[in-house]
């Protein structure tokens, strides 16, 4: 009889021998680590740097004597107070129930061309397009019987051809509860 063949009882796994190619991957991974590494002590550098001029230009300027203070500005004249105060009442005026009632009045055969108020006299002048002479009257009676607008006047009319629709241009003048 033959004798049994010896039983092995290790465990102990076998090593692989290293490659090239592992070995290459480790020289390009620490040679990217090492210009990483010096980037950042560059960068560490440049903010010091930066650090230290901040630091110098905040003595400077704490060093600096302070300016002094504004010259106060002389009183203003009654023509610039009174230029004001016209500018003021121009700005303050109720333009937004102006707008209104002119919608209100305007009717659907008319269009408001320009519109020109001048609140400190509660005057404005109105300039429309109308598909007729009676859409403009009717306006005109509209807006005579409108609790904003008053007065209302026709100045002049014409009639214009505008890509061949015959229009009737008109003005108007009123005077308005702005003022």
């Amino acid at each position: 009889m033959k004798a049994p063949a010896p039983i092995v009882l290790d465990f102990l796994p076998v090593r692989r021998p290293s490659s090239r190619l592992g070995w290459v991957a480790l020289a390009v991974a620490l040679a990217v680590l090492s210009m990483e590494g010096f980037q950042f002590v560059q960068a560490h550098r440049a903010l010091d740097e930066r650090a230290q001029l901040l630091a110098e230009l905040q003595r400077q300027r704490a060093s600096e004597p302070v300016p002094p203070a504004p010259v106060a500005q002389p009183a203003l004249t009654v023509a610039e107070v009174q230029a004001l105060v016209r500018v003021s009442t121009q700005l303050d005026a109720d333009w937004g129930q102006v707008f209104v009632a002119l919608d209100r009045v305007r009717g659907e055969d008319v269009a408001w061309i320009e519109i020109e108020g001048e609140a400190l006299r509660g005057a404005l002048r109105l300039t429309g397009q109308a598909r007729s002479l009676d859409a403009v009257l009717a306006v005109l009676g509209r807006m005579r019987n409108d609790p904003v607008l008053a007065g209302a006047e026709l100045g002049g009319h014409e009639l214009t051809v505008v890509d061949g629709v015959t229009l009737v241009r008109f003005v108007m003048t009123s005077r308005w509860g702005g003022a």
